[in-house]
C-alpha cells in the first residue's frame, strides 16, 4: 500500500508466515540464500531476516533500535532502520511491528524518505498499528 506512490512511501503486510516459508521470492543468486522464517526465531533473527529482502537490490540497510512492543493485541516488537535504495540513493526510513501467534510470523513494515514522507506519515501508521488484529 502507498499513500503518495511506491518510490515515496509504502506500507507492506507480511501474514501469517508459516514456519520455512520465505517473506516473498527473491531472484536466486548463488551468492545468497533466501531465508526462511523459522518459529525458533528470536527477534533480531527476524529482523536480519527482512534486511536480505530489503538489501537483494543492492541497497544498505542500517538496524537502528529494536525493543518489545505490544502489536496485532498481543505481544511482539517494534524495530526502526534506515536503508539507502541503490537505484536512487534516496535515504529512507522504516519501522516494523512482528509478532508471532500460533507459529507464524505477522510483519507490517512501513517506508518513506526520511527527507519528508516520514515524518509525514508516521502517526498515521502507528495508528494503524494500534488497531491492527490477527484473526483467528
Amino acid at each position: 500500500w502507498t499513500l503518495d506512490g511506491l518510490p515515496l512511501d509504502r506500507l507492506v503486510f507480511y501474514v501469517g508466515i508459516a514456519d520455512g516459508e520465505a517473506l516473498a521470492d527473491l531472484p536466486q543468486r548463488k551468492d545468497r540464500q533466501v531465508p526462511k522464517y523459522r518459529t525458533t526465531m528470536q527477534a533480531h533473527e527476524i529482523v536480519e531476516m527482512y534486511e536480505v529482502f530489503a538489501t537483494h537490490d543492492g541497497s544498505s540497510f542500517q538496524r537502528q533500535k529494536l525493543a518489545p512492543a505490544a502489536f496485532a493485541g498481543g505481544e511482539g516488537f517494534r524495530f526502526e532502520f534506515s536503508r539507502v535504495r541503490k537505484s536512487d540513493e534516496l535515504e529512507m526510513r522504516g519501522v516494523g511491528y512482528a509478532a508471532v501467534r500460533g507459529g507464524k510470523l505477522y510483519l507490517l513494515i512501513f517506508e518513506a524518505p526520511r527527507s519528508h514522507y516520514y515524518a509525514r506519515h508516521i502517526g498515521r501508521f502507528e495508528a494503524l498499528v494500534q488497531s491492527a488484529r490477527i484473526r483467528g
